[in-house]
């Protein structure tokens, strides 16, 4: 596990445009419309479920004067909602975390006012176990936190897992390969045991803020080095960033100068560790990606070439296809 990833303060703007550090999101939220006194539950189009206890849904009404709400609701889960979003997996103390996904829940109610509660105490989510691999034990829910990088991930806590639930369970398929059916055992009223598919994990929300579905990123040699690339392109750079292959983890390089066109990263990283490069463009109409593999410490350095993509076409460059 690393814990050491340090960033450089210092930014000089030269021969390649760099990515706004300024914290934003592209993509448009999920809005669902209901009233509070006829449905106390929103699910996502990914499953995620939100649930209003009766104790909120009146703090609610006491800011509001009206049961007749709308949840905004951003998911991010893949590599692709990451770059395009500039969501980064990496902790307010640097650490790298692979996500299995990413939300926000916004209310307001009228013409678009934001109804700001102190604490989102009688909030809580169901969050689908289809989100996770057979290791879903070492993931946690982490806090986000807008700072002056971009958004960062804090404050760790256990996913919920039901007490009724005892262990879960694989089975093998035709081949023999272990399969993870997301099978627990659960006490029945009886005494005895009986298979159930476990669904959900549930979490209470503290906040209205980011939610970010982790776990900390393994990469091995703690041995530590810069990764050197260069950049040139004529069109509006909205991302680079290392991608490490296998896991959903994405960390953007602020980049300083080396010489006329080099650059370095602010990121370090194992290594030998085999990583992607990736920066994204855009001229207003068409995107351009670059993509390229690189080995931390063994590849001197990265040469970014940049075509233009299809934008459904990107999600395959990204895996190398």
């Amino acid at each position: 596990m690393i814990k050491n990833i340090f960033f450089l303060l210092t930014i000089i703007l030269l021969g390649c445009s760099t990515p706004q550090q300024d914290f934003s999101v592209n993509y448009h939220p999920q809005k669902f419309k209901i009233n509070l006194q006829e449905t106390s539950q929103v699910k996502t189009e990914k499953g995620l479920k939100i649930n209003f206890n009766e104790e909120v849904i009146e703090r609610i009404y006491g800011l509001t004067k009206t049961y007749s709400i709308e949840v905004q609701v951003y998911e991010f889960y893949t590599i692709e909602d990451f770059v395009f979003n500039n969501l980064e997996t990496i902790t307010t103390d640097g650490e790298l975390l692979e996500s299995a996904g990413m939300f926000k829940i916004d209310l307001f109610y009228e013409d678009d006012f934001k109804i700001d509660l102190k604490n989102a105490k009688g909030i809580s989510l169901e969050i689908p176990s289809g989100f996770f691999d057979r290791q879903v034990y070492n993931y946690k829910i982490f806090e986000g936190e807008v700072t002056e990088e971009g958004l960062r991930w804090e404050s760790p806590v256990e996913l919920d897992i039901p007490n009724t639930f005892q262990d879960t369970v694989y089975s093998l398929d035709s081949l023999g390969n272990e399969q993870d059916l997301s099978i627990a055992t659960i006490n029945t009223h009886e005494g005895h045991s009986s298979p159930h598919v476990l669904d959900f994990y549930t979490h209470e929300l503290k906040n209205l803020e980011w939610v970010n579905i982790d776990r900390y990123l393994e990469l091995g040699d703690e041995a530590l080095a810069d990764v050197h690339f260069r950049c040139e392109s004529q069109n509006e750079i909205l991302s680079i960033g290392v991608i490490i292959p296998g896991a959903k983890s994405y960390i953007e390089c602020y980049q300083m100068i080396h010489d006329k066109n080099n650059f370095i990263s602010n990121i370090k990283l194992p290594k030998g560790e085999n990583i992607n490069i990736v920066g994204l463009a855009h001229d207003g109409e068409n995107y351009f990606l670059a993509r390229e593999e690189a080995f931390v410490g063994k590849t001197d350095l990265v040469e970014l070439d940049f075509e233009k993509v299809p934008k459904e076409e990107i999600m395959k460059k990204f895996r190398g296809k």
